[in-house]
């Protein structure tokens, strides 16, 4: 844990959609100073798996998810605005989720982990600000499932933010879009070291292809072809997709430009169990839709 991330913790139950956690925490950072009139907050969501490290600070000067956006001088500009960015409830980044221990049982929550919502992590995110003594503010922000959740929040709280900035996301899960995340989640569950859910080093193999399949939906044919085309790759490029495989990155080496960037995406050793956000977020995106209030009975 770095020295940037604070945790606020939320006392007694957390009413979710779909049940009740006991005290979950909410990991989050900040940039940027509260002005008097205390009007000048922005929040923001993340997407599917950053944790809530968006920029560097003087507390963890690494780089983070949204270096080029978040900072003096950029587009939302910490000499102006107080920036607040929450891990999202569920996540492996400090916030409570599939794979923190139930206070109830001692246990890891696991599968036992309530199906969960964007309106959750809405509310969840909405208590932090509270912790922080804001009543109001300058806007919610959010890219891809992250502007879902904003778009959730004014929603839920439209006397809150005075605007919304939701970016490449939508109002709604499509049909297409929840087709490919269900085969993604597949791939997760039928890798053998899955086991139910009950692992140890996890599956990594599974998540590899997963991760591959979701780059795929992030690229259009179109732009496959300007940028890669069938070029074959350069001998540099070849050396690093072999120490790639020294590493256990991949277990094959492709030699054509348009394989290269799928092949080498995978490239995080797993510091968290990352296939629990691709089940349990992913899972929440595709039972997104504005405004609506149904429950649901069954998980991933």
């Amino acid at each position: 844990m770095t020295r940037a991330r604070q945790i606020h913790q939320i006392d007694g139950p957390f009413r979710m959609q779909n049940g009740v956690i006991q005290d979950p925490q909410i990991a989050y950072e900040t940039w940027g100073e509260l002005n008097f009139p205390k009007d000048n907050a922005i929040l923001l969501f993340t997407g599917l798996s950053p944790s809530a490290h968006a920029a560097s600070s003087d507390l963890d000067p690494s780089n983070g998810w949204w270096e080029q956006m978040v900072g003096p001088g950029l587009p939302i500009d910490t000499s102006k605005y107080l920036v607040i960015c929450v891990n999202s409830l569920g996540s492996c980044f400090g916030s409570t989720g599939p794979s923190s221990t139930n206070p109830e049982t001692n246990k890891i929550y696991g599968l036992q982990f309530p199906v969960l919502t964007l309106e959750d992590v809405a509310r969840a995110g909405h208590e932090v600000v509270k912790s922080l003594g804001l009543n109001q503010l300058y806007a919610v922000v959010g890219a891809s499932m992250g502007g879902m959740t904003a778009l959730a929040y004014s929603v839920l709280f439209p006397e809150v933010p005075k605007s919304l900035v939701c970016i490449s996301s939508a109002a709604r899960a499509l049909p297409y879009s929840i087709a490919l995340r269900s085969l993604q989640r597949e791939i997760i569950r039928t890798d053998p070291a899955w086991n139910d859910g009950k692992y140890t080093d996890g599956p990594v193999v599974g998540m590899q292809l997963a991760r591959k399949l979701g780059m795929l939906t992030y690229r259009s044919a179109a732009e496959f072809q300007q940028r890669f085309g069938r070029e074959l790759v350069s001998e540099e490029e070849k050396q690093v997709m072999r120490l790639a495989l020294t590493l256990k990155w991949s277990p094959t080496l492709m030699l054509t430009q348009s394989n290269s960037p799928v092949h080498l995406t995978r490239t995080v050793i797993f510091t968290c169990p990352e296939q629990w956000i691709c089940l349990i977020l992913q899972t929440m995106e595709d039972l997104w839709q504005t405004g609506w209030r149904g429950l649901v009975q069954s998980g991933c």
